[in-house]
């Protein structure tokens, strides 16, 4: 501010703020006007006053800081808005402010000067004369670069082009020798004679005064590139193999260095940005002595006084008593590492508590929590930038330190930056409260810094609030507590509750989302478990709990529920055992099984029952609903088994089990798990799960312990771990046995596998022995693989093994391939066999079906037609013996007739295994030429058309083809309406009267005309029409070309396979949509 005062007051008006300009780069003579002048120096006098008051009293500084930073941002653009003289592409203002800022910095701390040009915050750049504008230094303050201090290595690749081939050494060794010379420490930079010499820095001290002999030196300078590794610094130093040296640098510093090395040798510390620190000597690597050099700056206070950090004197706050920064190279045969570390010793955490809630405020000692900490915030090339004994920019400092009634357990350091230029810093405590029976924690409670990087400066501190709080009691009839998670930035609530009163346990959690992007309002989730007295139920059953789930803005996650069934977790979610320890953990596993969602709502009973007296068999039985759409109804469970007694576990069985059934997307899944489990010591595992489709797309999938190696499951179904079952004497005997069981709709699965292991007095027998089985249904095959090995070793030297491996597949023809190794004292021998056993057979001959014989057959049937519809229930139609063959229908029924043997309207290539015969393609209309709805069933295509085994796997199993018709329906037709008066009378109607006489004027009777093998039975009088309007998601196919073009629609895969077999560059994509119909 002071160069500024001083220019404005100048003579004559002005001259002194041209003179500042033209040091910026600018001139400003032929466009400032006196007027303007004296404006600009009057605001300038007045803000210098106002700081002046801030200088005089000190005391007062945090009160009047933040008026002082709004002054500053005030100044900031009155210097800017002298940009309105010169042309609108300068920058005057801001280089000024600039220029202002460093030389403040430069007279009044020339330390920390130079340190904020070696990080590149503050820029100098030599410009030359132009016109009336003299030579200048351009000083540029580059406050986008404070956020990056985290990250050294990112800020030195920017500046100094560190990390690549155009490192820029010459600037690095200049500003660091500033910065040392700043120090106190005698050093000085040499610029290089040639454009690709960057010169050198050097640092000099003679230890021993009196004869000059013992010089202790280092000098700094450019590592060249060698092969792939890039270019960095050299560390050469010149000193005795011992060194300690200690300096006063006045004002309280203090120098110390050391250095100590195993041998004088003639070596230098090579740091690059590939390999990091390397230490070389001219024999290469040592190897067999260390070497270790450490440089420490620090400043101690001279009284008890602290220096406030962050916060304020009668707040909380975080303040100091002694800093040091540490500069250190290590190095042995193996390892070496450089690095700097800044330590606070003294360091007090001060937590006020008037700025906390009525609970703080109730058990804080008056004067506030505080804690006395050290901590050390470094950078190593090892390690990169650490908090000493914490991960990262954080670190939890450990108290254990008594005050009263309360506890302070720890101390967590938080520093984090982000890309707008901001700095937070963080300091909170946690710390256990003991009141009589009750007892509570309150977990990371402290003060937060904001720091803003950037012009108008700013920094604001505030009270933090707890990550959480947790209470326990125990007061007799009651005991128990509870602990609430708290995040106020992501807006999340979660709370656990675990409480035993009057002899009924209750557990519950609570999941409340605020700011759920999700469902972009709130979202919240509650569990209630009640562990009751056991009641007895009948058949030696008990009920031992009851419970349940609701949610609002939630849904069910499908696979993070299976995934906990296959981790054997699901225990942990139905009637936790001991809540508030595992908080955590559960309120994990409810997020990411019931998620948030958008109008979605969850809720469902739980129950706990249990077998025998004392109880041998406990369930946990629950069913979850979500609602409205999609519907999904969810069942969990869990059994356990102990018998005969908990203190004689011969038998323990966990098995978790879980179904879902997605009512809209039609598919149903189980997974299963067995875990913890054995038999008299024998250890049980597996896991079992099932996929099924019952939509539009079918399908059936089912494996207990996984399927075998050749087979490719979908990629939505589960890892499956193998039914096993473990025997385990410690090193003298281990055997495991493991198998599978897999259904598909084309195949079954099967195998096992059984591993021994035994050692007694040196010697070791490997055994083992299994096969894998597949069996193809269409076309049939079956692929089976055994394995035998035995092994023999003494003192872990092989004596002797033999081993087969063999596949067989068939049976057309069987074809055998196996090797059989024999192997004694190392010296194997093998023995192959590659055979084809039998002679091929080709396919049976099969008849060709008379297809549309069997197809006018199966019309024909009487369950093929079908009455459905009608409005009139008042109708009721008496069967008669004589037209047991015919059906009956009111006017305004429809009529529908379908059959399943084969898909109407496909051109058929094959009827199973069979030729199709003369007709190809069949199909079914009206008759009349009256208009007719299509009934669609399920059809193999796979046993219609002859496909690939890359077509098999490509299209569907099954799909809906047209297999019928429907027809009739509509307003019938009526003469006119006559009125008659009707009355009661007896009719004895006779068995022997003909016929007629009953049905007549009220019998559609169904008939097929002669000579109409096809779907032609019509009903006279009848008119076609629509069924009911219902929403429908319909599955269609489309043929697509290499260019992505669609060349034709149907409603079927089958329907356009002929067609896709025509191009190479064709081929069937799914597409879905939803109809209104």
């Amino acid at each position: 501010m002071r160069p500024l005062t001083y220019a404005v007051t100048e003579d004559p008006v002005g001259s002194g703020v041209v003179r500042l300009a033209q040091e910026c780069g600018y001139d400003l003579g032929p466009v400032l006007t006196p007027e303007r002048a004296g404006q600009f120096a009057d605001s300038v006098t007045a803000l210098h006053r106002a700081l002046c008051l801030i200088t005089f009293d000190p005391a007062g500084l945090l009160p009047r800081l933040p008026e002082a930073l709004g002054q500053v941002a005030d100044l900031y653009n009155e210097l800017a808005g002298l940009d309105d003289l010169l042309p609108p592409s300068s920058q005057l203002g801001a280089r000024l402010f600039d220029y202002l800022l460093a030389t403040y910095l430069e007279r009044r701390s020339p330390t920390l000067y130079a340190l904020l040009a070696l990080v590149g915050l503050i820029r100098e750049t030599p410009v030359p004369a132009d016109g009336d504008v003299p030579a200048y230094v351009r000083r540029e303050v580059h406050w986008d670069q404070v956020a990056r201090l985290t990250d050294p290595a990112a800020l030195f690749a920017d500046v100094y082009g560190w990390g690549s081939d155009t490192l820029d050494a010459g600037p690095l060794l200049a500003r660091l020798a500033d910065l040392l010379w700043a120090t106190g420490l005698p050093a000085r930079y040499q610029p290089g004679e040639t454009a690709h010499d960057d010169g050198y820095l050097e640092v000099g001290w003679v230890l021993d005064p009196d004869t000059g002999d013992s010089v202790l030196g280092l000098r700094a300078q450019t590592a060249p590139r060698q092969g792939d590794e890039l270019p960095g610094l050299a560390l050469v130093p010149t000193a005795p193999s011992t060194v300690g040296y200690d300096a006063d640098l006045g004002g309280g510093w203090q120098l110390s260095l050391t250095l100590a090395a195993g041998a004088e040798v003639g070596y230098q510390l090579t740091i690059r940005p590939t390999t990091g620190a390397d230490l070389e000597t001219t024999g290469g690597k040592p190897t067999g002595w260390d070497l270790s050099a450490e440089l420490v700056v620090s400043k101690s206070a001279t009284t008890d006084e602290r220096t406030i950090l962050f916060g304020s004197a009668d707040a909380s706050r975080f303040e100091v008593r002694t800093v040091s920064l540490r500069g250190f190279a290590e190095s042995g045969s193996e390892t070496t590492d450089v690095g700097v570390e800044f330590t606070v010793r003294g360091g007090r955490l001060v937590v006020a508590p008037a700025e906390g809630d009525a609970f703080l405020r109730g058990v804080l000692p008056g004067g506030g929590l505080f804690a006395d900490v050290e901590f050390v915030l470094g950078w190593s090339s090892t390690a990169g930038l650490y908090f000493a004994g914490g991960v990262g920019l954080r670190a939890t400092i450990p108290l254990d330190l008594p005050i009263g009634p309360i506890t302070l357990v720890s101390l967590t350091l938080t520093v984090a930056a982000d890309t707008g230029g901001q700095l937070e810093a963080t300091a909170a405590l946690t710390a256990a409260l003991s009141l009589g029976p009750i007892a509570a924690s309150i977990d990371r409670v402290g003060i937060t810094a904001l720091i803003t990087t950037t012009p108008p400066f700013a920094l604001a501190s505030a009270f933090k609030p707890p990550d959480g709080i947790g209470v326990g009691l125990d007061v007799g009839v009651a005991s128990g507590g509870g602990y609430l998670y708290i995040d106020p930035d992501a807006g999340s609530y979660n709370g656990v509750l675990d409480l035993r009163l009057l002899g009924i346990g209750i557990g519950a959690v609570v999941i409340i989302d605020t700011r759920a992007p999700e469902v972009g309002d709130w979202s919240m989730f509650f569990a209630l478990f009640l562990d009751l007295p056991s009641l007895q139920l009948g058949f030696g059953f008990t009920l031992l709990g009851v419970g349940g789930v609701a949610g609002i803005n939630r849904a069910i996650d499908t696979d993070a529920l299976g995934a906990l069934v296959r981790s054997g977790s699901l225990d942990a979610i139905l009637f936790p055992a001991d809540p508030v320890a595992d908080a955590p953990a559960i309120i994990d596993e409810f997020r990411s099984i019931f998620p948030p969602a958008q109008d979605s709502y969850v809720f469902g009973p739980i129950v706990k029952i249990g077998w025998g007296t004392p109880t041998l068999v406990e369930a946990d039985l629950g069913v979850v609903i979500q609602l409205p759409d999609p519907v999904v109804v969810a069942v969990l469970g869990t059994v356990s088994a102990v018998l005969p007694t908990k203190d004689v576990d011969l038998v323990v069985l966990n098995l978790d089990v879980t179904g879902v059934v997605d009512v809209g997307a039609a598919t149903l899944a189980i997974d299963a798990s067995l875990h913890d489990s054995h038999v008299v010591g024998y250890a049980l595992a597996g896991d079992m799960a099932l996929r099924a489709g019952f939509g539009d797309e079918q399908s059936f999938l089912m494996a207990l312990g996984g399927f075998h190696p050749l087979f490719d499951p979908p990629a939505n179904f589960p890892d499956l771990r193998r039914l096993s079952l473990g025997i385990s004497a410690g090193d003298e005997l281990r055997v495991d046995f493991q198998c599978y069981l897999a259904l598909a709709s084309n195949s079954v699965q099967f195998g096992a596998d059984f591993v021994l292991d035994a050692e007694v007095l040196g010697f070791a027998v490997h055994g083992s022995c299994g096969f894998d089985t597949l069996v193809q249904f269409s076309p049939f095959e079956i692929n089976t693989s055994v394995h035998f090995g035995v092994s023999i070793t003494a003192v872990g030297v092989d004596l002797m093994g033999v081993m087969l491996h063999a596949s067989i597949e068939g049976p057309n023809r069987w074809h055998v391939i196996g090797t059989a190794t024999f192997e004694i004292l190392g010296l194997p021998k093998d023995i192959r066999v590659d055979e084809l056993i039998g002679p091929a057979e080709s396919e049976p001959k099969v008849r060709a079906p008379d297809l549309l014989t069997d197809l006018v057959t199966a019309l024909d049937a009487d369950d093929a037609w079908q009455v459905v519809g009608g409005d009139d229930d008042a109708v009721t139609f008496v069967a008669d013996s004589a037209t047991s063959a015919q059906r009956a229908a009111t006017p305004d029924s429809l009529i529908e007739v379908r059959q399943t043997l084969v898909p109407l309207g496909l051109a058929l290539q094959q009827f199973g295994n069979a030729p199709i015969g003369a007709y190809s393609t069949f199909d079914a209309g009206s008759g009349d030429g009256r208009a007719a709805q299509e009934l669609r069933d399920w059809f193999a295509p796979g046993y219609f058309l002859t496909l690939s085994s890359a077509d098999k796997l490509e299209g569907p199993s099954f799909e809906l083809m047209r297999s019928g018709l429907r027809f009739g329906g509509g307003d019938p037709a009526a003469g006119k309406s006559v009125t008659v008066d009707t009355g009661y009378r007896s009719i004895v109607l006779d068995p022997e009267l003909p016929e007629a006489d009953t049905a007549s004027g009220y019998t559609a009777v169904l008939d097929a005309p002669a000579g109409v093998p096809a779907l032609a039975r019509t009903v006279g009088g009848f008119s076609a029409t629509q069924d009911v309007a219902v929403d429908t998601v319909a599955t269609s196919y489309r043929l697509v070309d290499g260019t992505g073009s669609t060349l034709a629609h149907s409603a079927s895969w089958a329907g356009l396979f002929a067609a896709a077999r025509t191009g190479t560059d064709l081929h069937i994509e799914r597409e879905t949509s939803g109809v209104g119909r």
